[in-house]
């Protein structure tokens, strides 16, 4: 997928729509989508996805399917546009969702 074709994707907590998808976030070094950055229509306020919490995009579906709840997204700390995308920025992220952070698995989980 390219970014144009996920850009204003809907987005779909576990229980219903819940906003669309506004721009990614790649990981320069590993040269992969870190995260989806997300609109939320009810909030009015962006949101930081990964892309460990969705589902695989299906072609032609037009959802991005994510593996929380729609008042988790909500309540989510708000994505600032004007601050870096760093491993601070990160930890509050996965903290928050209590998630196993991607850059503290060993390496037969991410090498084989």
């Amino acid at each position: 997928h390219t970014a144009n074709e996920i850009t204003g994707t809907c987005i779909k907590a576990q229980e219903r729509d819940i906003g669309k998808a506004d721009d990614l976030i790649m990981d320069d070094e590993q040269m992969k989508v870190r995260y989806i950055i997300a609109g939320l229509a009810e909030s009015h306020k962006k949101v930081m996805i990964s892309t460990e919490w969705i589902k695989p995009i299906q072609p032609g579906k037009g959802i991005i399917y994510a593996d929380m709840r729609a008042d988790e997204l909500i309540k989510s700390p708000p994505f600032d546009a004007s601050a870096p995308v760093n491993r601070r920025c990160e930890e509050i992220i996965y903290d928050y969702y209590g998630r196993p952070k991607y850059w503290e698995k060993s390496c037969t989980t991410c090498c084989d």
